[in-house]
């Protein structure tokens, strides 16, 4: 939302375009800052603008007071999954089909993302542990180069 403060509010015939929304923030103040200029425009009723809105921020799904509005609707872009057994320690197959559809992501795809960006193998590993750990709420201690390096050779075969 680039537009100044002289300006006046864009007309409800207008499109606005809300993408990398917090950049640079921590996640809660950009989660935050989101919400409030979400809730800005939408609050305006029908003088509200079109509004594209792209976010990493799925949290704010979960709040009814934002998603369950009149006028707002969720879209995701379409991929193919192929689920790997438990046994597989390994990323599910993704295939990212680039269409929009109604609906919203049934989860993250960032390490499918740094896979086809080339990011070590071993780099992925850890953060999917790391993750892990985090969702359990244990604790994530580093890891000395010998265990990175076993864990990655176990994952390989």
């Amino acid at each position: 939302l680039m537009r100044s403060k002289r300006m006046p509010p864009p007309p409800r015939r207008s499109l606005c375009l809300v993408d990398e929304f917090g950049k640079g923030t921590n996640a809660q103040d950009g989660i935050s800052f989101l919400y409030a200029c979400l809730r800005h425009f939408l609050d305006r009723g029908r003088e509200c603008p079109r509004l594209l809105a792209c976010t990493h921020y799925t949290e704010l799904l979960e709040l009814p007071e934002l998603v369950d509005r009149p006028g707002l609707s969720l879209w995701t872009m379409q991929v193919m999954l192929e689920k790997k057994t438990e046994a597989d320690d390994t990323l599910d197959d993704v295939i990212f089909l680039y269409r929009a559809i109604p609906g919203r992501s049934e989860g993250s795809f960032a390490y499918h993302c740094a896979a086809a960006a080339n990011v070590p193998r071993a780099v992925i590993d850890r953060a999917v542990q790391v993750s892990r750990l985090r969702d359990a709420g244990e604790p994530v201690h580093a890891m000395d180069r010998s265990e990175a390096d076993a864990a990655s050779e176990r994952r390989r075969l």
